[in-house]
């Protein structure tokens, strides 16, 4: 790496390389034919403030992580014994009284109807962030009460509280956003959008993957008045399943004049 002109430290270490760097290709060529899938960790585009402005709808994903949903097993914390867990909640207990799910050894968990409330150790560390997302649960948005109050609440979008796990009470700084719906248009999905898509027999649906680079995938018609919804395509690899995040544009203005951190923004490419 440092005869390429790139420093990093001994052990384990990572560096971001740009497309257009001169060292790319040199760095393609020293890890071989399988660079891509066995070196890198992450591939992304950086947009533009032009192209983001000029999208009509963008994808979301929450770059700001406030912890772990709980409980995060079935372990007593006062006789630290193993609790019976009810099918099919074995292996998600975090789930347990608070969404309907399917399970798969191959496939994980598939999330359906919520009917509890999200469990978490205390009051999150926002920092300089408002919005945020917990590790196991990335596709779900949480915001402060301010936050929600000010830009979320106005446009009609819905929340939930957020207990603590010790006391199972409402906590004060942070609520859970709710999707005003799913999308009525299906997304166009194409070789150039997707890394992979697979067919899962006993859930009775495809599964597809984005391979991102460029823009996020078209909507093929209108998905509806919504400022915050979900797709309908299921996406995800291994055991994680989720449904893509989008806003509107008028929401991503009311999150940028208030200088909302915790989000990165995916624009959708103008036909």
């Amino acid at each position: 790496m440092q005869q390429i002109g790139i420093e990093v430290k001994v052990g384990c270490n990572a560096f971001v390389l740009y497309e257009d760097d001169p060292k790319f290709e040199l760095v393609k060529q020293y890890f071989g034919d399988k660079w891509e899938e066995e070196y890198v960790t992450e591939i992304k585009t950086d947009f533009t403030e032009k192209e983001k402005s000029n999208s009509q709808y963008l994808g979301v994903w929450a770059t700001k992580r406030l912890g772990y949903p709980q409980p995060e097993d079935w372990y007593d914390d006062d006789d630290e014994e193993e609790l019976e867990a009810p099918h099919p909640y074995k292996n998600n207990a975090y789930l347990h009284n608070v969404f309907e799910i399917e399970t798969s050894e191959m496939y994980g968990v598939l999330r359906g109807k919520q009917t509890g409330y999200i469990s978490i150790q205390g009051e999150p560390k926002w920092g300089k962030s408002s919005i945020g997302a917990l590790h196991w649960l990335e596709d779900i948005l949480f915001t402060t009460a301010e936050m929600y109050q000010k830009v979320f609440e106005p446009l009609g979008i819905a929340c939930k509280h957020v207990l603590g796990y010790g006391n199972q009470k409402p906590l004060t700084t942070v609520v859970q956003l709710l999707p005003q719906g799913v999308s009525k248009s299906r997304l166009l999905l194409d070789n150039e959008t997707l890394d992979n898509k697979e067919y899962i027999q006993e859930w009775g649906l495809e599964r597809y993957c984005l391979g991102g680079k460029g823009f996020y995938p078209s909507f093929e018609t209108n998905p509806g008045n919504y400022d915050f919804f979900v797709s309908q395509e299921l996406f995800g690899t291994g055991g994680a399943n989720f449904k893509e995040l989008f806003i509107s544009q008028k929401l991503y203005q009311l999150l940028k004049m208030n200088k909302v951190r915790g989000l990165s923004y995916y624009p959708q490419k103008n036909e």
